[in-house]
């Protein structure tokens, strides 16, 4: 059974450098005009602090196999293979609520929304992607591929659907987290769309046009049944009262059926299904309408955690890749109870990164405002 593999012992590691983390992270005199999530107390800050770096375990664990089998793929470990597949979801869950929220309102500026979102979406990526476009080219023989072939792959990473360049694997650079942004330009594209249905009038006709279009064709190339965890979170919307209702009246259950439900998700479910999809809808449901599993998402350093949690996402593959294939920071014929011990080393170098990426890269672009 998977709860008994030696491999979990990962998990394990990862909770105490998570808690060591928050702590330390709470005894700094943090900027509040830096770190917005310190003048609110959202539960969904603390939620992206824990699930970028959940994603780490995830690549953590998954580099390990790529090193000694020579195939990345996802794990036959359920529980660290739902380490990547459930905090994707709860990411994608997590915008949609968001969004979802915004095209209630009649009246929207599709060019602050789309600005918005390229400047929180873009630069840091940029970034990323010179990095990969750089050490890709100084590891391939240039004399394997032509001029179109180049163009080709160079156009992939600027359009957010990044391929490897050959048999050269580019997108492992990152870990492949990037097949996730493509997703979230489909569901921004969609919302004039579903703003129109929602308002039954389109307010907008250019921008629901183009709109239209770019959802259509992101849509036709992507996995159509990922975009039901956007749609999901309509329901802690619309059923709200229902679930403030439950927490207040009936916390003793609440408190129990919550874990429980987390616990068979990671455990039973598999990566992406349907069981999988509505187990985490329904936990997100009650976090975002301010459960905090007793005040820990609350918690002060994993709301930094989360201010940076985009940082961390794009960052944290180059930093595995830096380590274990560039710089080969651990022998892996010493066995994987060894190379888990490295990975203290990488979280703090993945938070420590991902601090000075967001202060020095988001931050400013943040700080800008959409005219």
């Amino acid at each position: 059974m998977s709860i008994l593999d030696p491999a979990n012992l990962i998990v394990v590691i990862f909770i105490i450098c998570l808690v060591l983390s928050c702590w330390l992270i709470g005894k700094l005199r943090l900027s509040h005009s830096t770190f917005d999530s310190l003048d609110r107390e959202s539960p969904l800050d603390g939620l992206r602090g824990v699930l970028a770096l959940a994603v780490l375990v995830h690549h953590f664990f998954i580099t390990f196999m790529w090193k000694t089998t020579g195939v990345w793929d996802h794990p036959e470990n359920k529980i660290l293979d739902n380490f990547g597949a459930i905090p994707v979801s709860l990411f994608f869950l997590i915008t949609g609520f968001l969004f979802i929220r915004k095209i209630q309102e009649k009246e929207i500026n599709w060019p602050r929304i789309f600005k918005s979102r390229v400047k929180r979406i873009v630069p840091l990526y940029a970034v990323v992607t010179v990095a990969v476009i750089f050490l890709t080219l100084i590891d391939v023989n240039y004399a394997e591929y032509n001029l179109k072939q180049m163009y080709k792959w160079l156009e992939g990473w600027i359009l957010f659907n990044g391929k490897s360049l050959g048999d050269f694997p580019s997108t492992l650079i990152i870990a492949g987290v990037n097949w996730t942004l493509i997703y979230e330009w489909g569901f921004y594209f969609s919302l004039p769309i579903l703003h129109a249905i929602f308002h039954k009038k389109i307010i907008d006709k250019r921008y629901f046009a183009i709109a239209f279009v770019v959802f259509l064709v992101i849509f036709l190339e992507t996995k159509r049944s990922l975009y039901l965890l956007f749609l999901l979170s309509i329901f802690p919307i619309l059923f709200e009262d229902v679930i403030k209702h439950l927490m207040k009246n009936k916390p003793l259950l609440i408190n129990i059926a919550l874990p429980m439900i987390i616990i068979v998700a990671f455990v039973f479910t598999t990566h992406f299904s349907s069981v999988q999809k509505i187990l985490t809808a329904l936990v997100f449901a009650f976090i975002c309408n301010g459960y905090s599993f007793g005040g820990i998402l609350n918690n002060t350093g994993l709301r930094v955690l989360g201010d940076i949690s985009y940082s961390t996402y794009l960052l944290h593959g180059l930093v595995l890749y830096l380590f274990f294939t560039v710089f080969g920071l651990y022998d892996f014929n010493h066995g994987m109870m060894g190379y888990f011990l490295t990975f203290p080393l990488v979280i703090a170098t993945v938070i420590l990164l991902s601090f000075g990426s967001y202060k020095y890269i988001e931050k400013p672009f943040l700080k800008k405002k959409s005219s």
